[in-house]
């Protein structure tokens, strides 16, 4: 039984759906903020560590505009492509949005973060001749989640370059908070410093309301403010997102005294730069080879799928009707004519999988991250020395990375 299908329904339905995120994301971000340079840079960065740093392209690697969750659903149920979504010529590979992604940069900042935080690479507090000390100390860094929030900070710091940790009381208990660096403005006593003296952190977050009026639910932003010193916590009352940004002198506040007496949070550079604010990530000059190898990859998938469903190559002097394919079907030729599928050899496909896998062993080696493959070439027998040397270079960088974590952690 065939279906009846309406396009003007797929039009409508997928037209009515945000493209590219389904609806609108739930991420805490930078809608209605006026990013300033070092806020792009970061959140450039940190897009490579969500392996999202081609969602901002609109269109697909066939040239077509990018469709949500919610306009694939639309389409998928009607059956019928709608106007404006079939293909767009002329728009260069480089601009187009790849399918198939490694995410290299993700995969090393989290090789180097187990190396620091994992369970069998968790440093131990230990306080000699107090064992009850310890064992309180322990259990306060366990209760307050403190190695999942350094573990956090750390890939903070891996994908951007820069980090914050720091510790309030909820109800009479430490709770240890990592807190975003594209959203932080951190004040240093001096330059060249990382001692805190004040944090502002502003940004947008989006909650699902229901609106009474039209009957559905919507998303409405909300502005987020909060700044920490050296003696006093102040969080403003939330407030709707307009066309600028609010007077926050005019915006109801509450202000909380620690009297610390010293900042509670702590700001880390995860490659030491004494000119910046923020240091230098995991993956320094890997990401353009990084967007290599994700196009070279998409670019090998889609020709070895094209050539799944091989061309049909008739000749004969006769004229055919509506040709049908398959086993299933038998082409009726005039003598001397012939019928044969042409397929790709699969010297193109073999060739890119080399360049991606030459490129992405680049990449690895100027970030000094071993891959475990390593370990399994060459028949996998390896002796202590040779594995030593292998990763030789992966634990000198994880042991300048515990320089610059472990102040931290003590402090």
């Amino acid at each position: 039984m065939v279906l009846p299908r309406n396009p003007d329904a797929a039009r409508e339905a997928a037209m009515s759906v945000d493209i590219g995120d389904g609806g609108g994301s739930t991420e805490a971000g930078a809608r209605f903020i006026k990013l300033s340079p070092r806020q792009r840079t970061l959140s450039h960065l940190w897009s490579f560590f969500k392996v999202a740093e081609h969602e901002g392209k609109s269109l697909d690697w066939d040239g077509r505009p990018v469709l949500g969750p919610g306009s694939r659903d639309a389409v998928s149920r009607q059956g019928y492509i709608p106007e404006g979504y079939t293909s767009a010529e002329g728009v260069p590979r480089d601009f187009r949005r790849p399918v198939a992604q490694l995410g290299i940069v993700r995969n090393i900042i989290s090789r180097f973060t187990g190396l620091l935080f994992s369970n069998r690479k968790q440093p131990r507090i230990a306080v000699p001749g107090d064992q009850q000390t310890e064992d309180y100390l322990s259990a306060l860094l366990k209760q307050g989640g403190f190695f999942p929030t350094m573990t956090q900070v750390r890939n903070h710091g891996g994908a951007m370059g820069s980090g914050c940790i720091g510790f309030r009381f909820i109800n009479g208990v430490a709770t240890f908070e990592a807190l975003d660096p594209r959203w932080v403005t951190p004040e240093f006593v001096g330059r060249g410093y990382t001692d805190l003296k004040k944090l502002t952190i502003t940004y947008t977050y989006v909650k699902e309301e229901w609106d009474s009026e039209s009957q559905k639910w919507k998303n409405v932003w909300y502005w987020y403010r909060r700044v920490i010193d050296t003696e006093t916590d102040t969080v403003w009352a939330p407030v709707k997102c307009r066309t600028k940004m609010p007077d926050w002198d005019y915006i109801q506040r509450n202000t909380v005294r620690h009297n610390l007496g010293f900042h509670p949070y702590e700001w880390v550079q995860n490659i030491k730069d004494d000119d910046e604010a923020d240091g230098e990530p995991d993956c320094v000059g890997c990401y353009d080879a990084v967007q290599a190898i994700d196009a070279i990859l998409t670019q090998v998938y889609a020709g070895t799928s094209a050539n799944c469903d091989p061309t049909l190559l008739l000749t004969t002097n006769q004229t055919l009707g509506e040709i049908k394919k398959g086993s299933d079907h038998a082409i009726r030729l005039d003598q001397g004519g012939s019928a044969t599928y042409l397929e790709l050899q699969g010297a193109g496909s073999r060739a890119g999988i080399e360049v991606m896998k030459e490129l992405e062993d680049r990449v690895y080696r100027l970030a000094q991250c071993v891959p475990d493959h390593i370990l399994f070439q060459n028949g996998g027998e390896k002796t202590a020395t040779e594995i030593e040397r292998i990763f030789s270079s992966m634990l000198e960088r994880a042991d300048s990375l515990r320089e610059q974590y472990a102040p931290v952690m003590v402090r």
